[in-house]
């Protein structure tokens, strides 16, 4: 097997599993119609078309080689989705913006702490005039856990 191949049906592999995995995690969630979406709707969707995505690579690709993984960079993102997860209900939005803004940054080689920052800030006002004042979605901006 040339390296080639094996990179395309290690792609192949990664995709469909990931749409399996969103296809059967949640059985028990109703599918509901184009019109009338459940809350199992939208995941299976998806799933079904990283399936089919899956299947295309696998028939079509076999240039795929697996490179080096720059691990900084992609370990400070997946820490920053993770972080965002446990900071936004116990400190609210805009603070779990700006850390996660801050802690994917940090990835970078070219990380500086007060650009990064100011970059966090219009992130976080831009988040709240969107999801607060333009879509009306009623989420804490702030919040305090021990009080």
């Amino acid at each position: 097997m040339t390296r080639a191949l094996l990179g395309g049906l290690l792609a192949a592999g990664l995709v469909g599993a990931i749409g399996l995995f969103l296809i059967f995690v949640q059985p028990d969630l109703e599918m509901g119609t184009a019109s009338a979406m459940g809350p199992g709707y939208f995941p299976r969707l998806i799933g079904y078309a990283l399936v089919f995505v899956a299947v295309l690579i696998a028939i079509f690709d076999r240039s795929t080689i697996p490179g080096n993984v720059e691990w900084r960079p992609a370990g400070t993102i997946l820490g920053a989705v993770l972080l965002f997860g446990m900071l936004v209900r116990p400190f609210g939005f805009v603070t779990a913006v700006i850390a996660c803004t801050v802690l994917a940054s940090i990835g970078d080689r070219g990380f500086r702490l007060l650009p990064t920052l100011a970059v966090s800030v219009v992130i976080a006002v831009f988040v709240w005039v969107v999801f607060s004042l333009g879509l009306g979605i009623r989420m804490p901006a702030f919040s305090i856990p021990w009080r």
